[in-house]
């Protein structure tokens, strides 16, 4: 593993032998030459060396199981003969930690990251699944931090998410940041620059949502779909408040809707030197200040809190939750979210409502 992963670094500018290596994906490669911030990763070298232990032939796999457990005094016993523990002798990533010496009996705490929309709640039934709430409960009693890392901000996160026993949030992608309901980070855009950005989207037509830690504000005259039915949703949440550009009230981001009558390009263009534009889908953007991402509100938690950044892990589902799973340690991407997510992650779960929060938590030993 040592050498895998020294190999790795020393290449690690070179993508083109990472796929020669069979070590990435062509598409992964073609991303990260296309947006940057590829780093190596452990994780990477295990990953590749069970890839190098799968393709040995079963005699020699054989072999291997015994040495390995009879040097681990039988903790291993992934070969053939051994069905009841690995059915095909494949050595598993868990496997791999044992024979180089961590003892998974005692089990590291974590601090876990999760998005919410298309995460923690499925989109279309608008819930939370049981096995995501049970699981969530029992990763907290092992001792595991839980942190909300959202692009929602504190205003619209649903009461059902909050009494899920968060120990803190990252909210409105890393603007707003709380432990145990404390505000420890808020930034706030300066009353000049709200005015401005206001009176340029009604210049523009551009509709959307300008969202605050305490409120949500609306166009009077929205008329995107998608708009409505935030308008319509919001209110049924009893923590949330909302109200309209015209009134008094601070923002932290946007998310911004347009169509054809809309100039999105030219509102974009006089302030990509302060925003960042994250494309959610070819009619919706998500604006957040530059310098701030889920990704810098889970280095600030980190570094308030002492946590060493190997304990990280982060679950998202879409391109906004890149900057988080870029950056964490352990990477889990959803399956049914976005698939340019599931060449760069760690591992790829199951969808929302097929128990895909429960079966990550499993796979990774947190629970």
């Amino acid at each position: 593993v040592k050498s895998v992963l020294s190999d790795m670094k020393a290449h690690q500018n070179d993508l083109s032998y990472f796929v020669k290596k069979g070590w990435m994906a062509q598409s992964t490669a073609d991303y990260y030459t296309a947006y940057g911030g590829f780093k190596v990763k452990t994780f990477y070298a295990y990953a590749a060396v069970q890839a190098e232990v799968k393709s040995l032939t079963p005699l020699q796999y054989g072999d291997l199981s015994d040495i390995l457990e009879g040097a681990t005094r039988g903790k291993i016993r992934c070969g053939i003969g051994h069905g009841e523990h690995e059915p095909h002798g494949c050595l598993t990533f868990v496997s791999l930690l044992v024979c180089i010496g961590k003892d998974l009996s005692e089990v590291e705490k974590h601090i876990l990251f999760f998005d919410i929309d298309g995460t923690l709640i499925d989109e279309e039934k608008d819930i939370v699944p049981e096995s995501a709430k049970r699981a969530l409960c029992r990763a907290k009693k092992n001792g595991h931090l839980l942190f909300l890392c959202s692009g929602r901000c504190k205003a619209i996160i649903p009461d059902e998410v909050v009494g899920l026993g968060f120990d803190g949030m990252v909210g409105g992608c890393g603007t707003y940041i709380e432990y145990e309901g404390k505000e420890l980070f808020h930034h706030k855009l300066p009353r000049d620059l709200q005015r401005a950005i206001i009176e340029d989207l009604q210049t523009y037509h551009i509709d959307g949502v300008l969202e605050g830690k305490d409120c949500s504000a609306f166009r009077h005259d929205y008329w995107m779909p998608v708009v409505k039915n935030i308008f319509t949703e919001n209110g049924s949440f009893t923590a949330k408040t909302q109200c309209f550009w015209e009134e008094d009230f601070i923002f932290d981001k946007m998310a911004l809707w347009y169509d054809d009558s809309s100039d999105m390009e030219g509102f974009k263009e006089k302030y990509i030197s302060q925003f960042d534009f994250i494309e959610r889908d070819p009619t919706f953007y998500e604006v957040v200040p530059r310098g701030i991402s889920k990704a810098s509100g889970m280095h600030f938690v980190c570094d308030r809190l002492g946590i060493d950044w190997e304990q990280t892990i982060a679950f998202g589902d879409s391109a906004n939750d890149i900057s988080m799973l870029r950056c964490a340690n352990t990477s889990v991407a959803m399956g049914g979210g976005n698939p340019i997510l599931f060449d760069m992650v760690d591992y790829v779960t199951s969808a929302v409502m097929e128990d895909g929060i429960a079966k990550a938590l499993e796979y990774l030993k947190l629970i």
